[in-house]
């Protein structure tokens, strides 16, 4: 018997390779004489990472970055066996699961962390990179991200906008990327997420589907 062992992740208490092996160990303990492939699968959340890696023979790397609520955490982020592939997870750096119940407010936490996990990654020398934006713990669209990248995010009266999903208070009305980091405009990026199967305007700004993006010129 041949059996394929291909679970997602169980939210906020194991990784889909920590499920898959802890199948396995079931499925062995059971049937002794069985055959298993171990192919824990992702759909952009917690997990991501850790399955594209594993699964491209790639490389794990810790740093610590800004936290969801403006705090360090330490976080990882990926490269692949290809050498030039870098894999960054929302969920590692701005994940609902480093928020406590009681303090998840999306109007405060920021992605901030995420773009400080892509600037390592440019750092490493990726030219490429698949960053996994579901299991946030905010909405703020990014702009947390952006600005760990350089950019500067301003309101309709041209004042810097804050951080968290609020923006302190006001909306967002533009941006400059003078002061982008010259390697974020180079590289190519894929955003990846569960798909989305209510309208945006219903599921909120952090519900993209997919979206890709390619070098300026």
């Amino acid at each position: 018997m041949k059996l394929i062992l291909a679970p997602d992740s169980f939210k906020e208490s194991l990784s889909a390779r920590a499920a898959a092996l802890a199948m396995e160990r079931g499925v062995k303990r059971a049937i002794p004489d069985a055959e298993t492939v171990v192919l824990p699968i992702a759909d952009g959340g917690e997990g991501t990472l850790d399955t594209l890696v594993f699964a491209a023979g790639g490389q794990l790397h810790w740093t610590s970055v800004t936290g969801p609520l403006g705090t360090p955490v330490a976080a990882r982020y990926g490269t692949l066996g290809d050498g030039v592939t870098g894999v960054v997870e929302t969920a590692e750096a701005s994940g609902l699961h480093l928020v406590p119940p009681e303090e998840r407010n999306p109007l405060v936490t920021t992605t901030r962390g995420t773009g400080e996990l892509i600037r390592h990654a440019l750092d490493r020398g990726v030219t490429r990179l698949v960053v996994a934006i579901g299991g946030s713990a905010t909405n703020d669209a990014g702009a947390g991200a952006l600005q760990a990248l350089g950019m500067r995010l301003v309101d309709q009266t041209g004042a810097s906008i804050g951080p968290g999903g609020g923006g302190g208070g006001g909306g967002a009305g533009g941006g400059s990327r003078a002061n982008t980091r010259a390697t974020a405009k180079t590289a190519a990026s894929r955003l990846a997420s569960a798909p989305a199967s209510a309208s945006p305007s219903e599921a909120g700004r952090d519900r993209i589907a997919w979206a890709e993006s390619r070098p300026r010129s």
